[in-house]
């Protein structure tokens, strides 16, 4: 491990000489005739092509009339060869500081090559992975390689929750998705008419079963529809009325809530269907056991009944010992605020674990639970009993009016379109974010990679006149998953010119600005590590620094880097594993779009409020 901490650091220490020698050698001042560069890399999603280049333009052109009261003249969108490289842009005349500067504005296209290689449980297993090797690295301080040396960060214990709680998440989606096409096909009204002498279908789910089903799904679809609404006039309230802030934080809030209460009902959900499945008829029979064990029908549930009760008990003692140790640990170095928000967290987790070994309790055989037997509706009593009677008892006969059909039909509704973001949006990050093990996308990883950075050289080599690089300085600006992309590919730059001063351009000199706004940066870092692992973890780690120029060697700080975030914005965050703990200049300046005030869309609304501009302006100024 020595040997490969010193080749590590000596790589670090190579790269130092040599952004030493860039750093000295005085660059020739800019002309003013010199335009400026924007190269602009999208995130996640479904993305349509020149969408982000025309978003750019547009949000530029307005910063500039916010600041000067006039646009200049109207865009210019050309197609021209950079190299080998034929590339689109805008062309733009803003007024700064120093007078009129030609601006060119370029898109780095990704969106096609991860269209259709993504599959549902690619996505699953890609968070499931990432969950898992999360809950490993939140064993209190997170070791980060930078700078030469291995750097500390202390994790409160509500990230682990977090971690935890996404899991579980996770795993109920999973059971309801696979719950939903069979309970779909035992309410269809033939299926229906066909067994109700019968009492039960000749399958596995029968009419009386799928009534019961369909009682512990209608708390979940009421807390679905109720958030849906709320976030849907909390997006309306951010386009109509921007500057009511008041009114847009107690609708972030309230989506905020309702979210948690959608994930409460989720797990519990998922954990009481296939239960309830089993304690309602669809149970063992002896001829069904698998390996052909005879067991007796008489004490078989029994002994289950107890396996589930002892593994749930032992798995909430270990939980609750390990994250009240690390919470004791972590609130010494935390602040008051992180010590509450911890303690609330930990507090509603602790009610989750609560009713879920209420609802694996209540339905048990019958001297087995506390209670026995399947109540008729427990999700629906334990909504409404802090209401009062008359209350409960109207909530819950409302709860129980829709028709069995119309719940699991919505209900399918639900799953697809959940289905449909988790393969167009986090479907983009699994293929791309490299894991800490090895997966079928590194042919696809690569050629992103490959794609976005020979069109970033392809930007700072221009050279029109065969002899002068074209463009004084050039901006990075990446937002959501490219902002990981952007970071990658000015890594990859520095250090080209490294390793090659002899055909160097300046990378350091000339990087205006690298912009990233709803950036999962940290959250990557953290979550991807391999600190837990048993083998060289330092070396590795120093290893996979030493190819990341901006955390490997102090000089490439110099360039400013600006991150934008949004408190309820779930992907991004500010940006605090890429700098030493300890505060110095050069830091990364984390900034909060004070309008990004809309529960999770505030992902996208960066780039209808000002923050962005304003930052991309002062850079290009």
């Amino acid at each position: 491990m020595t040997a490969e901490r010193g080749a590590a650091a000596s790589h670090a220490a190579a790269f130092d000489v040599a952004t030493g020698i860039e750093a000295r050698r005085t660059p020739p001042p800019a002309l003013p005739e010199q335009p400026l560069a924007v190269l602009v890399i999208h995130g996640m999603g479904e993305q349509i092509p020149f969408e982000t280049l025309d978003t750019v333009a547009n949000g530029l052109r307005d910063e500039e009339a916010r600041r000067y009261g006039t646009t200049g003249p109207p865009p210019v969108a050309r197609s021209v060869q950079l190299g080998s490289q034929r590339l689109q842009r805008i062309e733009l005349s803003l007024q700064t500081g120093q007078g009129r500067r030609a601006v060119h504005v370029y898109e780095a296209y990704w969106a096609p090559f991860t269209e259709g290689q993504v599959s549902l449980r690619d996505v699953v297993a890609f968070l499931v992975r990432a969950g898992l090797h999360g809950v490993g690295n939140a064993s209190g301080v997170f070791r980060r390689w930078m700078f030469g040396r291995v750097e500390s960060f202390p994790i409160p214990v509500r990230t682990l929750v977090f971690l935890l709680a996404a899991l579980l998440v996770v795993a109920g989606l999973a059971v309801i998705n696979a719950i939903v096409p069979a309970a779909l096909l035992a309410v269809a009204p033939a299926r229906l008419a066909a067994t109700e002498g019968a009492g039960r279908a000749a399958g596995w789910l029968g009419a009386p079963i799928v009534g019961e089903l369909t009682r512990f799904t209608r708390p979940l679809l009421g807390a679905v529809e109720a958030f849906a609404v709320v976030l849907a006039v909390s997006w309306a309230a951010g386009s109509c009325l921007p500057r009511w802030r008041a009114v847009r934080l107690l609708l972030a809030l309230a989506s905020a809530i309702l979210f948690v209460v959608v994930i409460f009902l989720v797990v519990i959900t998922a954990t009481a269907l296939p239960l309830v499945a089993l304690a309602r008829g669809a149970g063992f029979q002896p001829a069904a056991v698998p390996f052909g064990l005879a067991w007796r029908a008489a004490w078989a549930p029994t002994l289950a009944a107890w396996g589930v009760v002892a593994a749930v008990a032992g798995g909430i003692l270990w939980l609750a010992i390990a994250v009240l140790v690390r919470f004791v640990r972590g609130a010494v170095e935390d602040t008051w605020a992180g010590r509450a928000f911890s303690a609330l967290v930990i507090a509603l987790f602790g009610l989750l674990i609560k009713r879920l070994v209420a609802v694996v309790l209540m339905l048990l055989p019958p001297g087995v639970g506390a209670a026995g037997g399947v109540p008729s509706d427990p999700l629906c009593a334990w909504l409404a009993s802090p209401l009062p009677a008359g209350a409960a008892a109207a909530g819950c006969a409302w709860i129980a009016s829709p028709p069995p059909l119309f719940v699991w039909a919505l209900l399918a509704g639900v799953s697809l379109v959940a289905r449909r973001f988790l393969i167009q949006y986090v479907g983009d990050v699994a293929a791309y974010v490299q894991p800490h093990t090895l997966d079928r996308f590194y042919d696809l990883r690569k050629r992103i990679k490959d794609t976005v950075r020979n069109t970033a050289h392809a930007i700072y080599a221009a050279r029109g006149d065969g002899a002068r690089l074209d463009y004084a300085g050039v901006a990075l600006v990446g937002h959501s998953l490219g902002s990981v992309i952007a970071y990658d590919t000015l890594n990859r730059l520095l250090d080209d010119d490294a390793t090659a001063p002899a055909t160097a351009l300046d990378v350091l000199g000339r990087t205006r600005l690298l912009l990233t706004f709803g950036s999962p940066l940290d959250k990557t870092a953290f979550i991807f590590s391999t600190q837990h692992t048993r083998l060289g973890t330092d070396a590795r780690e120093a290893l996979a620094g030493a190819v990341q120029p901006l955390i490997a060697a102090e000089a490439t700080r110099a360039l400013p880097w600006v991150n934008v975030f949004s408190p309820w914005d779930l992907i991004s965050g500010e940006l605090g594993f890429y700098d030493r703990p300890q505060a110095r200049p050069g830091r990364v300046l984390n900034e909060r779009d004070p309008d990004a005030l809309t529960f999770l869309a505030a992902h996208a609304e960066y780039w209808r409020n000002r923050l962005v501009w304003e930052r991309l302006y002062d850079g290009i100024g």
